[in-house]
């Protein structure tokens, strides 16, 4: 076991517990390694605390060096440890933000929580959608359609709408 008490390995536990929220990961990722000590493990990487002095420590192994180049250059608030070929070590100093939580995430290979109804702790750190809405995807199709429909009627001379087309 590679703690000295019970109390530590709690407070390692603990820390690791508040990046998961932070990175508004999936429980099921924080598991211990192979020594006992507590980690946040991903698909290309993986998280452990950096020890009294605070922080994590990310380890990410990715594919290419070209792959690692734009991992670092995502991940530059992080301060760079260790920089390998195709493969690093970055440390955290603060709990990320938000958008911040996304790169982490993409760059670790870590799920993302689902979202729950009856959790509402977790809408406290939920990390705002990206793209467009479907509500407003299914205006722009109307509006598109509409706009072609038109477009058609003046091509063939009617200038009929669409409804009154249907009548």
């Amino acid at each position: 076991m590679s703690y000295e008490s019970a109390k530590e390995a709690e407070a390692d536990r603990d820390m690791q517990r508040s990046l998961l929220v932070a990175l508004d990961a999936s429980k099921r990722s924080l598991r211990r390694d192979e020594c006992g000590a507590w980690r946040v493990t991903g698909r290309k990487g993986y998280t452990y605390t950096w020890g009294p002095s605070g922080g994590w420590l990310i380890h990410c192994a990715v594919s290419s060096p070209r792959k690692w180049t734009n991992v670092k250059k995502r991940l530059s608030f992080c301060q760079l440890t260790q920089d390998g070929d195709d493969e690093g070590c970055l440390r955290l100093f603060d709990l990320p933000t938000p958008e911040q939580a996304v790169l982490i995430r993409k760059a670790i290979g870590l799920k993302r929580r689902k979202l729950h109804p009856g959790n509402v702790t977790h809408l406290k750190f939920a990390t705002p959608r990206r793209g467009v809405q479907p509500r407003q995807r299914a205006r722009r199709r109307r509006a598109v359609s509409l706009g072609h429909s038109e477009a058609v009627g003046q091509k063939t001379g009617q200038n009929t709408t669409a409804s009154e087309a249907a009548e």
